[in-house]
């Protein structure tokens, strides 16, 4: 095989790596096998660099331990929100949660946070006073 019939193929086999601009012109002047030889030694560290990113199947690894991963914390994060309802949830146990549940069902409209949180932790001292 001719040189030149060699060359042109690895010089765009070379283009899909995407070389910097003095390796390209490096192999469009070279005029033999030794030549050519020498650039690729020459420009070896570059190269090297170049094709050592990542493959596809190393990307897919990731992806697949990423969706793993994903899959694992919406299962966190399930159980959080369940967790968060069931401690939401005022199940009346007694004729006091009752009450409790009408008084905040009634009056939460009225009242701001703050105003009950003082509300239930000074009540006595308000009825106390009447």
């Amino acid at each position: 095989m001719e040189f030149e019939e060699f060359k042109q193929p690895f010089i765009d086999f070379m283009r899909l790596f995407n070389p910097c601009p003095e390796f390209k012109e490096a192999l469009n002047n070279c005029e033999s096998y030794s030549q050519l030889r020498h650039q690729i030694y020459k420009f070896s560290d570059d190269i090297a660099e170049n094709l050592n990113s990542k493959s596809f199947i190393d990307l897919e690894d990731d992806i697949d331990d990423l969706e793993y991963e994903v899959s694992e914390l919406k299962g966190i994060i399930s159980d959080l929100e369940e967790k968060l309802n069931n401690s939401l949830a005022i199940e009346p146990n007694d004729l006091d949660d009752i009450f409790k549940r009408d008084f905040i069902i009634e009056y939460h409209k009225q009242y701001t946070p703050w105003e009950i949180e003082l509300l239930l932790k000074n009540g006595k001292k308000y009825l106390n006073n009447i």
